[in-house]
C-alpha cells in the first residue's frame, strides 16, 4: 500500500492517483488490500483523520441534529486539500471514501469541484441538498440493501444531486450492510468502474 507525506508529488508516469477516506473511528489500516485490488498500477494517498473518534479518527464531524452543515465542512475540506500531495500535470485524481470518509469526498467536490476526475462513495449519506459548481465527472455510489445506518433512500438522494451538477453517477446496491460486502461486490465493482472510466 503506497502513502505519502503532504510534501510527495504525484508525478506524471503514474497517470492515475488515489485518494482513500477511511470512516468514523478508523484508520489508513482499515482499507487493508482494497486499493492493490482496485488500482494495481496507481499510486494512492491514504491519510488520518485529523479529529479524535472514539478508538480512531475521522475526518468530519456530524453536526447537534445527526447530519453535515456543508460551511463547517469546507474549511476542514479545504485543510486536507492543503495536505494531499501535488499532482503533476495529466495526473488523474481519484477520491475514495467510504462512510464518514465519503462525506469528507463530497466535501473536497464542493471546494474543488475541478480538482479530481472521478470519485468513489462507499455507504454514502448526502451532505447537501445541490452542489454549486459544476461536476463533470463520473461517481459510483456503492450502497448496501441492508445498511442499518444509512436510510433506503440517501444513496439515490445523493445521486440525484451529484446529476443535477453535472455528474456521471452510478449507482450499485450490493447484498450487506454497512461494511464491506463478503462477496468482495465493493471491490470487483470499484475496479470496473475506474477502468471503464480511467482506463
Amino acid at each position: 500500500m503506497h502513502t505519502a507525506s503532504a510534501a510527495f508529488v504525484f508525478e506524471e508516469a503514474c497517470v492515475t492517483a488515489l485518494i482513500f477516506l477511511h470512516g468514523s473511528q478508523g484508520h489508513p489500516d482499515d482499507w487493508g488490500d482494497f486499493p492493490e485490488i482496485i488500482a494495481p498500477k496507481a499510486r494512492y494517498f491514504i491519510p488520518t483523520g485529523t479529529i479524535t473518534d472514539g478508538s480512531g479518527y475521522t475526518f468530519v464531524e456530524r453536526n447537534e441534529e445527526g447530519g453535515f452543515d456543508p460551511e463547517n465542512l469546507k474549511p476542514r475540506a479545504t485543510a486536507l486539500l492543503e495536505a494531499l500531495p501535488a499532482a503533476a500535470k495529466g495526473v488523474r485524481q481519484v477520491i475514495v471514501g467510504y462512510s464518514r470518509g465519503a462525506a469528507m469526498a463530497q466535501a473536497l467536490m464542493l471546494v474543488a469541484p475541478h480538482k479530481f476526475s472521478a470519485a468513489i462513495l462507499i455507504r454514502p449519506e448526502p451532505v447537501c441538498e445541490t452542489f454549486d459548481a459544476a461536476l463533470f465527472l463520473p461517481v459510483l455510489i456503492l450502497a448496501g440493501r441492508h445498511d442499518v445506518r444509512r436510510r433506503i433512500s440517501d444513496a439515490e438522494t445523493l445521486s440525484t444531486a451529484l446529476k443535477k451538477a453535472g455528474a456521471f453517477v452510478t449507482v450499485q446496491w450490493l447484498d450487506c450492510g454497512h461494511g464491506w460486502s463478503p462477496d468482495g461486490a465493493d471491490a470487483s465493482h470499484a475496479r470496473a468502474f475506474l477502468q471503464r472510466y480511467l482506463g
